[in-house]
């Protein structure tokens, strides 16, 4: 078994995933990836599934079976095409759905839109297909912080309306950040956005802003997103909040990437990284420091990563969509010299 081969069976170990994320993963080109996945198909070790107009591939029988087909043994009578394709199905119609992620938090203030933001920006850096939507119907504030104040198709009308999702699409002039924006003109929702989700294509990741809390408009979030992200900040009436969505979510079984910590100055002023993880039980994936440039952001109405890349806070936001995609990324020295330049 090359190299190749091996890593290809590694990728494929941790989740299904598409010829051109494997290439991204690996650091390899496309087109050599996709020799050695026919070939590997060839030999029965990985299955490959159609999805949309990607090809999907996916470690069906484990990894000892990938093996022992790569290295020529005979493993035509351990399982048929037909229970293959069985055991693969529900896999492959997950896939043919947008991953979405649901932006959380306990309490308000703590800078969720911030982070939805720059993180969409940041993930679009890894070649990332990137579509943030403000879910909360009461104080919706995604299009104001990039300066969009009018919303010709609006969430509640794609809920309430059976209008198409893609139709309330906006693109951010300044980042190219696609977003679906709720309104401030129409009355507030309670509608069911599942259904709507469903309508965008598979290659999308959604981000969602949420309402914060844990009444019923985050329950709508939770419940209708396959993962989600907490946000935080350091202090213990936040925590304590988050801690509580987090055992609801728990609860419902929901899948948890980690918990960013946003705002966050020093030990001396704040609870240190490793009491937030202690009091959470959820492993910290990112910590934002306050940064003047932040707030500077909001009011330039352009996201912090595509404003100012190269400062701290924007490199942490790559550090989150490194850990989210899998995809590796190393903050250069040229990276941190250029952040610290007016």
């Amino acid at each position: 078994m090359s190299d190749i081969q091996e890593r290809i069976l590694d990728s494929l170990e941790e989740k299904p995933r598409s010829i051109s994320e494997i290439a991204r993963q690996l650091d390899e080109e496309e087109y050599q990836i996709s020799k050695e996945i026919e070939r590997m198909d060839e030999q029965g070790a990985i299955n490959t599934h159609k999805v949309g107009r990607s090809s999907v591939c996916i470690l069906a029988e484990g990894r000892e079976r990938g093996e022992k087909a790569i290295s020529g043994e005979d493993v035509s009578g351990e399982v048929s095409r037909e229970d293959v394709d069985s055991s693969v199905e529900e896999e492959v119609k997950e896939l043919s759905k947008p991953r979405t992620i649901g932006i959380v938090s306990g309490k308000g203030g703590v800078g969720k839109t911030v982070v939805t933001l720059n993180l969409g920006v940041a993930l679009m850096e890894f070649g990332e297909k990137v579509i943030v939507m403000d879910a909360d119907a009461e104080m919706p504030n995604l299009g104001i912080h990039l300066g969009i104040h009018t919303t010709p198709t609006s969430l509640q009308q794609v809920v309430e309306q059976d209008v198409h999702i893609m139709s309330a699409m906006q693109i951010d002039k300044d980042s190219g950040l696609r977003v679906i924006p709720t309104s401030l003109a129409t009355e507030k929702f309670d509608g069911d956005i599942q259904e709507a989700l469903g309508k965008i294509p598979a290659e999308y990741t959604v981000l969602i802003d949420s309402p914060p809390g844990y009444e019923r408009p985050v329950e709508r979030v939770v419940e209708n997103c396959d993962e989600l992200l907490f946000v935080t900040t350091p202090e213990i009436p936040s925590l304590s909040d988050t801690y509580r969505l987090y055992r609801e979510a728990r609860e419902k079984g929901k899948s948890v990437i980690g918990v960013v910590v946003n705002m966050y100055d020093s030990p001396k002023d704040h609870l240190s990284i490793q009491e937030v993880e202690k009091v959470l039980d959820i492993p910290v994936i990112g910590v934002i420091p306050k940064h003047n440039h932040v707030q500077r952001s909001i009011l330039e109405n352009e996201p912090l990563v595509s404003r100012k890349p190269y400062i701290k806070p924007s490199r942490e936001f790559k550090n989150i969509a490194s850990d989210i995609t899998g995809y590796p990324y190393e903050e250069t020295l040229a990276e941190k010299i250029k952040g610290w330049l007016p």
